[in-house]
């Protein structure tokens, strides 16, 4: 569960850093697989991963908009 969590927040890294803005475009840019389903519940996951790694001083984030640090 952890490595999927610290996967998970890798791949927001990335998408940030490849230059995805938007909780969308990150959240387009991080998930591969159909998350049309639990597209919501990804949203909070992608805003939840944006939060700690503002919080880490890896990314900014304003709660709508992401930038690389």
């Amino acid at each position: 569960l952890i490595d999927h969590r610290l996967a998970r927040e890798q791949s927001v890294a990335a998408a940030v850093a490849d230059g995805a803005r938007t909780t969308d475009e990150i959240l387009d840019s991080a998930y591969e697989k159909d998350i049309s389903a639990v597209r919501d519940l990804a949203r909070a996951t992608v805003v939840a991963h944006l939060e700690q790694l503002a919080v880490e001083g890896r990314v900014e984030w304003d709660g709508e908009t992401a930038n690389q640090q």
